[in-house]
């Protein structure tokens, strides 16, 4: 659920995308199949809202109006995250994608289409750069513009990503720190904590 000034979003397994006044009263707006299938997420943008699911990114106005930009195409699988970087919006989904959006839907250039050989199982805004990690084990640094910075390869995949004290800490059957300069790992500092 999503708490706006004077409203609440809801989204669920259904595909639906559900406006609420603070009360709990049903408001117009949304729809029942504003996606096919799960809705991933709704995000607030200023004067509008993204949501996602299904392969579909779509905007809305504060209201629940839809609005037009997005794609309902925008991955080949489920789109498994959005975030907003810059004045920019990041992609993500089960086809490998990573794909950058201006914030009123337009397709930027930037990211990739096989940004990662698997899944991307997250993304992460470190100021003005992007990291992806998929469950390939690459981790992918990208610049605000999409542009392609570096990769590290974590062996045996990765089932989570975090970022703490300029440390880049990637999780799976093994822990790898990494320190970070500008969004560029220091690969000296590579080390295993545990196996």
């Amino acid at each position: 659920m999503l708490a706006l000034a004077d409203r609440l979003v809801s989204w669920g397994d259904e595909g639906g995308i559900r406006f609420w006044s603070l009360e709990g009263t049903p408001l117009p707006g949304g729809a029942a199949d504003a996606h096919s299938g799960w809705v991933g997420g709704v995000l607030a943008l200023g004067d509008r809202l993204v949501s996602w699911g299904g392969g579909a990114i779509r905007f809305w106005s504060l209201d629940g109006t839809p609005l037009p930009g997005g794609a309902i195409d925008a991955h080949s699988g489920w789109v498994g995250d959005v975030l907003a970087l810059g004045d920019r919006l990041v992609s993500s989904g089960e086809d490998g994608a990573v794909r950058f959006w201006s914030w009123d839907g337009a397709p930027l250039p930037g990211g990739a289409a096989d940004a990662h050989s698997d899944d991307v199982r997250g993304m992460l805004a470190l100021g003005d750069c992007l990291v992806s990690y998929g469950q390939d084990g690459a981790i992918r640094f990208w610049s605000s513009e999409g542009n392609p910075l570096d990769i590290l390869v974590v062996p045996g995949g990765i089932s989570g990503l975090y970022f703490r004290f300029d440390r880049l800490i990637a999780v799976g059957r093994t822990l790898w720190i990494y320190e970070l300069a500008r969004c560029t790992p220091e690969r000296s500092a590579k080390a295993p904590s545990h196996t």
